[in-house]
């Protein structure tokens, strides 16, 4: 059995797209996933599956549309991948405030990013790992140039933002 963390895309912030998590843990189990945990109310699940990784991602997906009636993208990783990258932060510990991980669906383009970024604003810089990136913010993460729709319109797929803090949360739930 793998374990596996799920990040649901823009779950439960505002009004939006409400979720109750405790609801979606026990469909889940019903459906026959292991030990499913969640944390915060943010759309953060770790489980277990003997499903590959991408079967995973569509029957959280379908589970999610059945059962709230809403369209919402799951980012999928492994519980060893998640641990790994926990391990990666390229930037100093001391930032962990200002530090986030972008998830994306798939493979991130640097030339694209490159010619969308404006050159004039300096508030950001980012680190690009796999299908992750570690953005260090120099000030508040919303006023960010390098937010959720900046990596979607620059790399065409869904992509869901966790603070680092919550992503060395999630590690530990995997128990690395």
């Amino acid at each position: 059995m793998e374990t596996y963390v799920g990040l649901l895309r823009a779950v439960n912030v505002g009004k939006a797209n409400r979720i109750s998590m405790s609801l979606l843990r026990d469909r889940m189990v019903e459906r026959g996933f292991d030990s499913v945990s969640s944390m915060l109310q943010s759309g953060n699940l770790v489980f277990g599956s003997e499903m590959p990784l991408p079967e995973v991602r569509t029957a959280v997906e379908e589970l999610i549309l059945k059962c709230f009636d809403l369209k919402v993208a799951v980012l999928v990783r492994t519980g060893q991948s998640l641990c790994e990258l926990a391990l990666l932060n390229p930037f100093s510990p001391s930032e962990h405030d200002h530090i986030y991980v972008t998830f994306m669906t798939g493979t991130i383009c640097d030339s694209n990013i490159r010619s969308l970024m404006d050159p004039s604003r300096r508030d950001s810089e980012y680190r690009i790992l796999g299908e992750e990136v570690i953005i260090r913010c120099r000030g508040p993460y919303h006023l960010s140039n390098l937010g959720n729709a900046f990596w979607e319109r620059a790399c065409g797929h869904p992509a869901t933002t966790r603070k680092w803090d919550t992503v060395a949360k999630l590690a530990a739930l995997v128990d690395c």
